[in-house]
C-alpha cells in the first residue's frame, strides 16, 4: 500500500523546491491504474508516473550497490523494504525538468489550472506501532482543472494534518479537504 508519513517535508533548500511528496495510484478506467507521485512544488504539481522501465533501473542498481556492500539475502530484503519506503523521497530534489523526463506520461498541472482539489478518506483503522497507536487513513484525491478530472486513491498518515496544512498553503481556497482529525 502507498503510505504517507508525516515526516515526508524535508527542509526546503536551494535546488529543492518540492514542498509534498504524495505517492498515489491513479485511476485510468474502471480496470487501469498505474502508481504515481503527486510532487507539489511553488507553483505546480508534476504528476509523476512510474514507469517498469525506470523502477526496474532504480532496483537494480540498488541491488548492486548492496550486494557491492556485501549484504546477504535477509539484510538486502530488509535494504529493499526502506528502499520502497523511500523511494518517494527522490522527488523533493530534482529539477522540473529531469522528473518531467523520466516518463511520457508526466505532466505539470500549474495552480492556476486546477480549480478544485479534493482530498477526502474512505476508510480509517487503528494501527498500533511500537508504543504509540495512530489512525491509517486511505482515500481519494480527485483534482478537477483545465486538464478534466482526474483521479487517485491513496493511503497516507497525518495525525497532526501537515498535508492538509501544506496543501493550504499551495492550494489555497481550491483545496477541499475532507478528514476526521486523527487523535
Amino acid at each position: 500500500m502507498n503510505k504517507v508519513t508525516e515526516n515526508a517535508t524535508p527542509e526546503l533548500t536551494e535546488g529543492n523546491s518540492a514542498h509534498l511528496v504524495l505517492s498515489m495510484v491513479r485511476k485510468m478506467g474502471w480496470f487501469k491504474s498505474k502508481q504515481c507521485y503527486l510532487v507539489f512544488r511553488d507553483s505546480e504539481v508534476l504528476l509523476i508516473h512510474l514507469s517498469k522501465q525506470n523502477v526496474k533501473a532504480a532496483v537494480e542498481e540498488y541491488r548492486a550497490e548492496q550486494k557491492a556492500m556485501g549484504k546477504g539475502f535477509f539484510r538486502m530484503t530488509m535494504a529493499m523494504a526502506n528502499f520502497w519506503k523511500d523511494y518517494g523521497n527522490r522527488y523533493y530534489s530534482g529539477s522540473r525538468d529531469d522528473l518531467l523526463a523520466l516518463d511520457s506520461d508526466n505532466c505539470a498541472l500549474p495552480y492556476s489550472s486546477i480549480n478544485r482539489l479534493i482530498f477526502k478518506t474512505a476508510r480509517t483503522s487503528r494501527i498500533a506501532r511500537e508504543d504509540e497507536a495512530f489512525q491509517q487513513v486511505s482515500g481519494m484525491l480527485i483534482i478537477k482543472g483545465e486538464h478534466g478530472k482526474m483521479k487517485f486513491s491513496h493511503e497516507y498518515f497525518d495525525r497532526n494534518r501537515k498535508i492538509k496544512s501544506i496543501l493550504s498553503e499551495v492550494l489555497g481556497k481550491s483545496l477541499s479537504y475532507k478528514a476526521p482529525l486523527l487523535q
